[in-house]
């Protein structure tokens, strides 16, 4: 296990490179007593590695170790395995691993990029973003956790779609596009029957998230692609009633939802390099929990 700096108070190093870089900071704050389990990704440039860490006893695990990209955890619902993906075989590949580390294997191969995967609320199939070919449109895909069965659900015309969350009750994708204002959210029926666009900033908005109810989604507002703030929203699935969660500077990315959707975990560079953060759901009490110093991100938690 190396190095676990997770709701402990350490001096943290000047900060470059995965970040805005302004220097030493304080420790993480003391933060609430929190349940379950957080995966993420560590690690800069062209090497991250997957991380789980038991919230209840503080502790964490690496689960891979490579020099290679292993991005993007997302948890099954049952909470036994881990979607990813990874270069390891040359090109990026949607992968499935047990929540140990152990049994991985590979779910896609015949694309040459895949990327982003979510689960179905069964937990039999994976959506994800890919392309055909280099320099093709980035579409929205469907898997069987096996690997057979795979679609092209959105067959894009125009721009991208990326970053695909399914819905709780398994009807809807959110995903994100830049066919207008640059990049902004939208869901789309399972069946690819109703797209609809749920924002509008001209700054962009990105990497939508679904309550675990289904009622709100929690998303990242402004400055894709460029060096301005980037705060949490919250929106209803319509794309109504939306509620700014963070204003704290700097570039808060990656909302999940606590599997009791009570809080919601982000990544954030207000620091210095971007580490996890916990708040309330209603955005109170914004509490600083790790203290990596290698860029931790894309959290997801479960029971």
């Amino acid at each position: 296990m190396h190095g676990m700096m997770l709701l402990t108070t350490v001096a943290l190093a000047a900060a470059a490179g995965c970040g805005r870089g302004n220097g030493a900071q304080k420790g993480p704050d003391k933060a609430p007593a929190l349940e379950g389990r957080l995966v993420y990704q560590r690690g800069e440039g062209k090497k991250s590695e997957i991380w789980v860490t038991d919230l209840a006893a503080r502790k964490s695990i690496r689960l891979t170790d490579n020099v290679i990209l292993d991005e993007y955890p997302r948890w099954s619902p049952d909470g036994k395995e881990i979607a990813f993906y990874s270069d390891r075989d040359g090109t990026r590949q949607i992968y499935i691993m047990d929540a140990s580390g152990g049994n991985v294997r590979r779910v896609t191969g015949v694309l040459p990029v895949n990327e982003d995967p979510s689960w179905s609320p069964d937990g039999t199939r994976i959506c994800f973003w890919g392309q055909k070919a280099k320099g093709a449109s980035e579409d929205l895909f469907i898997v069987n956790r096996d690997g057979t069965g795979m679609t092209n659900f959105t067959r894009s015309k125009k721009g991208s779609r990326r970053v695909p969350a399914w819905s709780p009750d398994g009807k809807r994708i959110a995903f994100t596009s830049d066919r207008y204002l640059g990049h902004q959210v939208y869901v789309i029926d399972i069946t690819g029957a109703h797209e609809e666009r749920l924002t509008g900033n001209p700054r962009g908005t990105c990497r939508p998230r679904w309550s675990p109810d289904g009622k709100r989604i929690a998303y990242s507002d402004g400055g894709y692609g460029v060096r301005q703030n980037v705060d949490i929203w919250e929106m209803d699935p319509d794309g109504r009633n939306k509620k700014r969660l963070t204003e704290a500077g700097g570039h808060d990315y990656d909302p999940a939802y606590a599997p009791d959707g009570s809080r919601i975990i982000f990544a954030s560079d207000r620091t210095g390099r971007y580490e996890l953060h916990v708040m309330d759901r209603d955005g109170a009490n914004q509490v600083r929990l790790t203290e990596f110093g290698d860029c931790a991100r894309y959290p997801d938690w479960t029971k």
